[in-house]
Order: structure tokens, then sequence, then C-alpha cells
């Protein structure tokens, strides 16, 4: 009998001691028999990672807003303070200092709005408007860093995005600017015009110059009109300039017919248009009709 208690205990050591050492072999063989990577404790931190869509530009003076939606997809709380960077094109020009207009505080998985603002100086933003305007659709890149607030530690975070810029989604295509002859008046030996000019871009427009040339139907030149002053047309709006000029007899007996009525006009020229620096021409050709007053 005490030789088969002997037994028992020592069967009961053997297989205490299995169960003791088993899960280190196991694990060291699970580490490749690395007791330094064994023994070192491990840590996963919390995810952290957002997803965002920029969708709506707005051009406001020198001024380009941004808004989007960006979700927190990690696993805890964050509050972005700030983004500082810079708009650029593919090349690395820099043409503006981008920022937040705001912080924002996103709990895990939650998706909020946002405006990024891309504020520009003069020279840049003309040539901004001038890639824009002279190009279908032009690629620039926001590359810069979020400030993160996570766990009460900043933490520093990079970000880099590719946006398509072009005349429509920054509302600026010149292509839609009207100009139109409005009324036509004779009064002594001067000539004036009214030019209705409409602006169809959300931002303001210079009109710097414009030269028209007054001709017969049958293009016999009679005389030149020519804008002294800069014009200023706000977004959405229209205004009419008037333009006078001075008539030779010649001119006279040209613009009127044997019955005391103006005769069809042809007005042909250019008005110079300027958006935040950039220069480009619109050309004219309208025939006025006879029934104009004098």
């Amino acid at each position: 009998m005490k030789s088969g208690g002997r037994l028992l205990k020592l069967l009961f050591s053997i297989l205490t001691t299995l169960l003791v050492i088993s899960p280190i072999i196991y694990g060291l063989y699970i580490y490749d028999w690395d007791i330094e990577a064994l023994t070192t404790p491990t840590y996963e931190p919390p995810k952290i990672d957002f997803k965002l869509t920029l969708n709506d530009y707005s051009l406001q003076n020198k001024t380009l807003y941004i808004k989007g939606l960006i979700t927190n997809s990690g696993e805890i709380d964050v509050e972005i303070l700030e983004l500082k960077g810079y708009l650029t094109d593919l090349e690395g020009q820099k043409y503006g200092n981008i920022s937040l207009e705001e912080d924002i505080y996103l709990k895990a998985q939650e998706q909020k709005e946002f405006i990024i603002k891309i504020e520009f100086e003069s020279e840049s933003i003309a040539r901004l408007v001038k890639t824009v305007i002279e190009s279908d659709n032009s690629i620039f890149k926001i590359e810069g860093r979020f400030t993160l607030t996570v766990l009460s530690s900043k933490v520093i975070a990079p970000f880099t995005y590719q946006i398509w810029l072009n005349k429509d989604n920054l509302n600026i295509d010149p292509s839609g600017i009207q100009v139109s002859i409005k009324n036509i008046q004779i009064i002594g030996n001067e000539i004036k015009i009214e030019v209705l000019v409409y602006n169809p871009t959300f931002i303001p427009i210079k009109i710097v110059g414009m030269n028209l040339d007054l001709y017969t139907s049958n293009e016999e030149w009679i005389t030149t009109f020519t804008l002294e002053k800069t014009i200023t047309i706000n977004q959405k709006a229209d205004d009419i300039i008037t333009l006078t000029s001075t008539l030779t007899r010649d001119a006279i007996s040209l613009l009127i017919d044997r019955e005391g009525r103006l005769t069809t006009l042809l007005i042909v020229g250019t008005l110079e248009i300027e958006i935040f620096g950039y220069r480009f021409e619109i050309n004219v050709r309208e025939y006025v009709d006879g029934g104009a007053s004098t």
C-alpha cells in the first residue's frame, strides 16, 4: 500500500509539473523558443483612423472654402485642433495656406461636416484662376498635418488629399458672362450706347477695358466707344455701362435713314475682364435694330 501511495504521489507531482510547464513550453514554441520575446509584455494601442470626402467648393474673395464629411473610424474619441499645410499642384508649387474653420470633436465611429479654408495671396489666386480657366480639369493636392488630442495627449498626423478644380465647381466660368446692347441714343453730335453686362459667377469681376466699334449693317465704320474707368460687377448681378462718342457729319448721315430713324447697326469689339488679377477678353458682335431710341 505504501509503494502504491508513493506511486500516486509521484504521478500527481508529474501531472502538476506538466500543467505548470506545458503553457511555458507551448509559449516558447509559439515564439520560436525566444525567451525574451515570450517574457516581453505586449500592448495593442487603440486604433486611430479617419475617412473623409471633400465635395463642395466656394471661392470667395481670396479664400477657397471646401466642405466635406469626416468620419472617425477608429476606436476612441478624438479632437482635431488644427490643420496646417498648403494647396499645391502636382509639381509641388504652393498656391495657398490651408486651415480648419473650427475644431472638430469626434466620438468613435461618428461622422461630421467640416470646412477647410485655403487662403491665397494676390499672385497665387491669379495663378489659380488662370490655371483653372485655361484647363478643363486641374489636379491639386492638399498637404498638411492634423494636430489631434487623443487620450489627453497631442498627436500629429500627416494628411494628403487630391482635389480636382475646374471652372464649374468654382463657379468662375467666364463663358457665362453675357454682354448685350440695350439702347442707342443720339444727342446733337454725340452718340451714347448702353451696354448690359451680366456676371453669372459667384465672385466679383472687373471690367478693366472695353473697345467697341460701331458699323453700319454694310460694315462701314462710324465711330469707336472706349471705357474710361474700371467697372466692378458683383457676383450674380448685372450692370449697365454707358459709353459716349462724338460723331462727324458724315457719321450722322450713315446712322439716319431718309425717314429720320436709326438704321440697323453692327457693334464689334472686346471687353477685357479681370478675375483676381487674371485678365482675359470677351468678344462682342451684335446687330442693333434700327428701332432703338434716338
